[in-house]
Formats: C-alpha cells, sequence, structure tokens
C-alpha cells in the first residue's frame, strides 16, 4: 500500500459530486469506505516506518461514520473487515474495551458470511483484549476457539498443500519408470 496513491484516491473520490451519471452515489461511498479503510490499516501497520496509531483511528473511524450513516445496503465482508481492524487498532492502543466492542460486532457479522481468516484473527484479539482486562476466564475461552481454528487452517491449508506435491512425486515417480524402460529397451536393441 502507498499511502500518497491511496490520498490521491481519497481526494479524487470525494470530488466526484453525489448526483454524478458516471459513479453511483452508492459506488462512490462503497469507494470512500475502502479507501478510507486502507489508508487506517496502511497507518495501523506495526512494521510501516509512517506508523501512526492517531492518524489509523481518523481513517478508520472516517470509513466507520460512512457505514453508519449509509442509506445503502453495505457489504458484510467491507463491514467485517473495518470492525477486525478497528479492533486490532484498539489492541494495540492498549483500549482493550474498545477492542471487545469490535471484535464482538466482527464476529457477529462473521458468523453469518464465514470470513474464518477473520474469525481466527478476531479470537486472538479477544483473547488479548480479555487478558489486558484481567478476565482470564474470557481470555482463555477465546484462546481455546484460536487454537481450535488455527489448527484446523492450518491443517486444511497443508493438505492443500501436500496434495499437489504428492502427485508431483508421483508423476516424477512414473516418468523415471518410463525412463527406465526405454533405457533398457535401448540397450537390448542395441546389444
Amino acid at each position: 500500500m502507498n499511502p500518497p496513491y491511496l490520498k490521491i484516491g481519497l481526494k479524487e473520490i470525494n470530488s466526484v459530486k453525489d448526483n454524478s451519471e458516471s459513479i453511483s452515489a452508492q459506488k462512490k461511498e462503497d469507494m470512500l469506505i475502502s479507501f478510507s479503510t486502507n489508508l487506517g490499516m496502511f497507518y495501523k501497520q506495526s512494521k510501516n516506518k509512517l506508523k501512526d496509531e492517531n492518524l489509523a483511528e481518523v481513517y478508520l473511524k472516517e470509513a466507520l461514520n460512512i457505514i453508519e450513516k449509509s442509506k445503502f445496503d453495505i457489504d458484510k465482508s467491507t463491514k467485517i473487515d473495518l470492525y477486525a481492524t478497528l479492533a486490532e487498532l484498539y489492541l494495540g492502543k492498549k483500549e482493550y474495551r474498545k477492542a471487545v466492542k469490535y471484535s464482538e460486532d466482527a464476529l457477529a457479522l462473521e458468523k453469518s458470511y464465514r470470513m474464518i481468516y477473520n474469525r481466527r484473527v478476531t479470537y486472538m484479539v479477544l483473547a488479548k483484549s480479555y487478558l489486558g482486562l484481567d478476565d482470564s476466564k474470557s481470555s482463555k475461552e477465546y484462546l481455546s476457539l484460536f487454537t481450535k481454528i488455527n489448527d484446523s487452517i492450518n491443517s486444511v491449508e497443508k493438505a492443500a498443500v501436500e496434495k499437489p506435491i504428492k502427485q508431483i512425486i508421483s508423476e516424477e515417480k512414473i516418468n523415471s519408470h518410463s525412463l527406465k524402460s526405454q533405457f533398457l529397451i535401448l540397450k537390448i536393441i542395441f546389444a
């Protein structure tokens, strides 16, 4: 992500008139949410030299404000991503109650939309947030849920990687046997 391009994009989208014929109000709103969220994510990143949690919060809250005031049906995955990002931001800022609130908002939507990678992150944010709030019982509960879903995801990913590798190895064995057979036939013919 490159903030100058995101900022330019955000500025351009804001310059589009609400009654534009080329871009509908709903599309404009969706793009404003996306650009604001992406800018918030950029400034939230811990490995980013330009990390600025306060600026991240400004952009993320801007996206949230658009969603809350929208008269359009906002895509659930957009909301889930935003809530999960806000939860991570507030965990990093040690504002644990806000982290819990946005995590719960993300989970409430995610259960009907089934975004398991977001669920995994949200469970970890909740485990750490409850630990920060000295609620070890809830922290353990969410850590257990995180562990189960993380193990499940890792198992599925491992199986998905192993299958093509086994196929390649099998094909190599077949090719190797075929090559040996061809060599043996040539040896017999020229013997």
